[in-house]
């Protein structure tokens, strides 16, 4: 069994206090849950800190949103990628022609669009209109979930709370 001593405001966590020399040590309270992770001492008492561990978890949930953005996301013309730098690609597009149109320059009737899959399907206008529609849905979507997770983390005031916060699920597809 985990004990632990103190003296002049240090701690000494020791397994079998039979073995060692504590005289000038003073027997302190170890927490049932105690965790080094997640407890700290204050020089007086350990104390729940769930710093680390958040912190930990933060990450986590970063990389589960950047996962899914990278799953790719279903347009009306098939999987499309999804991420920040696609929904810039449609933008730009889309921008690029209606300025060429205002200007009376000539445009293409279709672009012909890299999918997810790498192959090249062609789009007209209202097709990127509809896929950057699709993209920025699909991103928001991504986005509600990931800051669902990260206020279920703030809230969270127990390692079981941050243990049960799913990093990578519950991501729309």
């Amino acid at each position: 069994m985990l004990s632990a001593w103190t003296k002049d405001g240090l701690v000494r966590l020791i397994l079998n206090p039979d073995d060692e020399d504590l005289a000038g040590w003073t027997s302190v309270a170890v927490p049932d849950d105690y965790d080094e992770l997640c407890h700290r001492w204050t020089g007086t008492e350990f104390v729940l800190d769930l710093t680390y561990l958040k912190a930990a978890k933060q990450l986590a949930i970063s990389d589960g949103f950047k996962a899914a953005t990278l799953a790719g996301c279903m347009s009306p013309k098939g999987k499309v990628d999804c991420d920040e730098v696609a929904q810039g690609r449609v933008d730009r597009m889309v921008r690029l022609i209606e300025k060429a149109q205002q200007a009376a320059l000539p445009v293409p009737a279709v672009v012909s669009w890299t999918m997810y899959d790498k192959s090249q399907i062609d789009h007209s206008y209202a097709d990127l209109v509809g896929l950057g529609i699709a993209i920025g849905f699909h991103f928001t979507n991504l986005f509600s979930v990931k800051q669902t997770k990260e206020m279920a983390l703030e809230a969270a005031t127990t390692r079981a709370d941050i243990d049960d916060i799913d990093t990578h699920g519950g991501y729309p597809s």
